[in-house]
């Protein structure tokens, strides 16, 4: 069964979604030859080619990567996250007008590159149900070297709750020892108003 039947598609991961898109064969065989999606959705006709893709399947993968340039191309132009805004243009279309808070973060690379936009967990924001191991999971695994943590109210007021403050300092630091830096956590209000906790000095 194609795990596409996964309701929550924003935590598979990069080789989980070329799979159920292509096949496990094809996925493996581009994450293989290629070092990054970047670099596959970059690649020539003739680079699939020397890499031993089949041209019937070259027309499938660069298929699918069309249609997602022709997506963002009708979307917000946001590639790099370079500040609080950037990650505010990013997140409120995912985060706006739920009913209960969800934790997602911006995962950058080493050019603060858009790599992914995974969703952590959904329910109240706290240090006892955020674990570490959750938020960093997929940043693990496919190396980011940033990361932008957020969530919304669903009251719509952004004002960080004591909690928020208390879990923040705890993905920090956890980031630090990971090799991940934590540029920001952001959280998501009502009518395009958000707090920034690198903005106000609170990170």
């Amino acid at each position: 069964m194609s795990n596409l039947n996964n309701p929550n598609l924003s935590s598979m991961s990069i080789r989980e979604l070329l799979s159920a898109i292509l096949n496990s064969n094809l996925a493996e065989r581009l994450i293989d030859q290629f070092e990054s999606l970047d670099d596959v959705t970059k690649a020539s006709y003739e680079e699939f080619v020397d890499a031993g893709i089949h041209p019937s399947d070259v027309q499938r993968i660069r298929g699918v990567f069309e249609l997602g340039t022709r997506y963002w191309s009708q979307g917000p132009k946001i590639r790099k996250v370079n500040s609080s805004g950037d990650a505010f243009q990013i997140l409120e279309p995912l985060l706006q007008n739920k009913d209960q808070e969800m934790v997602r973060a911006i995962l950058l690379d080493k050019r603060r590159s858009v790599l992914e936009v995974p969703l952590i967990t959904v329910g109240t924001l706290s240090s006892s149900l955020v674990h570490p191991r959750e938020v960093f999971k997929q940043a693990v695994r496919i190396n980011a070297k940033f990361m932008v943590m957020a969530h919304q109210h669903p009251s719509g007021d952004p004002t960080p709750s004591r909690d928020d403050f208390i879990t923040t300092t705890r993905i920090v630091n956890a980031g630090k020892i990971l090799g991940i830096e934590v540029l920001d956590h952001v959280i998501i209000g009502s009518n395009g108003r958000y707090y920034s906790f690198s903005d106000n000095g609170t990170l």
